[in-house]
């Protein structure tokens, strides 16, 4: 997409506009408020047209400067960071085996299928691996507590042939990115990604708002362990967990969704080449609901148009629409049956149609 010229990169804060001005429908959205008022678990709403805020309503305690658990959602931020380290070095090839990179392990019930396993396999849930499912997600930190426990998982599957959705494939992919680059993941996010967007940072360019203000750390994932002092929860030997424990605000989930909007630019930076964002987000293997999954992203449509997601349990959104030049992230107590990508459907995108504004 070409950025607006009417507004600096959301760095340090976004832009905001009234809706006509970038061809939105105000009506359509006032419709948007009344019914998001109505959606018990809703936290927050946020739409991103041409780079400027043209919604932004909270609600039932959300807040705007709130670190919100934004769930699997890490995953995708997690597929970033894979695709960082690749274009730096750190990593030859998606095509590298797993097994590779743990030398001096001998991992049980090893065949040929554990031995072709590679990260590409993991970034699209196709590893084969005998994972523990996320109905026992409680028992993650005790299942991954050793690097050993994880290679010895038999396989189930020949890999690259069965999506199976499970935490510890990304898991896997945060213990090699530390290996690699000889950083924590949080340590690598912040240097090649957060700084740069202003990630963790307020809008005075300050960082760790929440050790200022504590109320705005939020509450971290049930599931993990807190380092002390990050919004992003780590397992039981120290490791960033991949698959979950992140902490975002609404408008920082919504500078990710920019970037990939903006193909990996920012500012005069290309952050993330164009080329890996178009294969992150293009469909590599299909969910069990039939929707194209790319590299821990999903391929959705909204009313007609395709759309590149971001989703966390429960109601935790990014949704990028280039069509559109859309971006829109939403936050959500995390319960099952989150009504919120209706909401797309069938009022942000009907008002940010061509023939709408």
């Amino acid at each position: 997409m070409t950025r607006n010229p009417l507004f600096n990169w959301p760095t340090r804060e976004w832009a905001t506009a009234q809706p006509e001005m970038l061809g939105v429908n105000g009506d359509i959205l006032c419709q948007l408020e009344a019914e998001a008022q109505n959606i018990e678990r809703l936290l927050s709403l946020l739409v991103i047209r041409s780079g400027a805020i043209v919604f932004e309503s909270y609600y039932h305690g959300g807040q705007r400067d709130l670190y919100h658990n934004v769930n699997s959602v890490t995953k995708s931020v997690l597929a970033t960071l894979i695709g960082i380290a690749l274009e730096k070095g750190y990593f030859h090839s998606l095509d590298q085996p797993l097994l590779s990179f743990f030398p001096e392990y001998a991992p049980a019930n090893l065949d040929e299928r554990k031995q072709r396993v590679t990260l590409r396999h993991l970034l699209t849930m196709t590893s084969g691996l005998q994972t523990p499912g996320e109905d026992t997600i409680d028992h993650f930190l005790e299942d991954s507590a050793t690097i050993q426990r994880l290679l010895d998982l038999p396989m189930r599957d020949e890999p690259g042939e069965v999506y199976y959705y499970n935490s510890v494939d990304p898991h896997l992919l945060t213990i090699l990115l530390t290996r690699v680059t000889g950083m924590t993941t949080a340590q690598f996010a912040r240097t090649y990604l957060f700084d740069t967007l202003g990630i963790w940072r307020d809008s005075q360019g300050n960082p760790d708002p929440w050790l200022r203000h504590p109320s705005l750390a939020g509450p971290m994932h049930p599931f993990g362990l807190s380092d002390g002092h990050l919004p992003w929860a780590v397992d039981a030997q120290g490791y960033y967990i991949g698959a979950f424990g992140l902490r975002l605000t609404t408008r920082e989930m919504a500078k990710l969704g920019y970037l990939y909007l903006m193909r990996g630019r920012w500012d005069e930076q290309q952050v993330l080449s164009s080329a890996f964002i178009e294969e992150a987000t293009s469909e590599h293997t299909r969910t069990p609901r039939n929707e194209g999954y790319g590299y821990y992203w999903y391929r959705s449509g909204f009313a007609g148009y395709s759309a590149e997601c971001a989703i966390g349990f429960g109601g935790q959104i990014i949704a990028v629409l280039p069509q559109l030049d859309l971006v829109v992230a939403t936050t959500c107590e995390p319960v099952p049956g989150s009504s919120v990508r209706r909401l797309l459907e069938d009022f942000i995108v009907p008002a940010c149609k061509p023939e709408a504004g």
